[in-house]
């Protein structure tokens, strides 16, 4: 299972970061996404590295027993802020903020136990998913987006 789990990270992770190492300035500040008030692809990118970070919080606070995020949580409040947050950070930056996020989520997936793959948590889209659900969504949802800004750009 977790061979599944650092392939499919790998695999989008690398895929993600050579589209945007791809892109010029052009194709990085052009609308690609009509949601939320309409996302450039350098915001798409902004917001995986750091969805990544929430993301892993979340999964360490379910393996600790204290549950996914409230009912009441609103995503897309969370990321508007967040991208307006993250305004003005370059490809180099959301790199490196992502490799760091990455890196803190390989560390917490080394030492996760068989047995926490089964507990489960309120995800923030309000799903209730396993741990191991939770990794799945994080590899399809960089794999979306990226394929979102793919269609768009080329």
């Amino acid at each position: 299972m977790k061979e599944e789990i650092y392939r499919g990270l790998k695999s989008s992770y690398n895929e993600t970061i050579a589209l945007m190492e791809s892109l010029n300035e052009e194709q990085l500040n052009k609308i690609v996404q009509n949601k939320s008030g309409g996302w450039s692809a350098i915001e798409i990118f902004r917001h995986l590295a750091n969805s990544e970070r929430g993301l892993t919080t979340q999964i360490k606070y379910i393996v600790a027993g204290k549950g996914g995020v409230p009912e009441d949580f609103d995503l897309n409040r969370y990321n508007d802020a967040l991208t307006k947050k993250m305004q003005g950070l370059d490809t180099d930056q959301i790199k490196t903020m992502w490799e760091k996020n990455r890196k803190e989520l390989i560390d917490f997936l080394d030492n996760l136990k068989p047995e926490d793959f089964d507990k489960s948590g309120r995800h923030p889209m309000g799903q209730i998913l396993t741990i191991y659900q939770y990794f799945k969504i994080i590899v399809r949802h960089t794999l979306a987006h990226t394929e979102e800004v793919k269609l768009a750009l080329l």
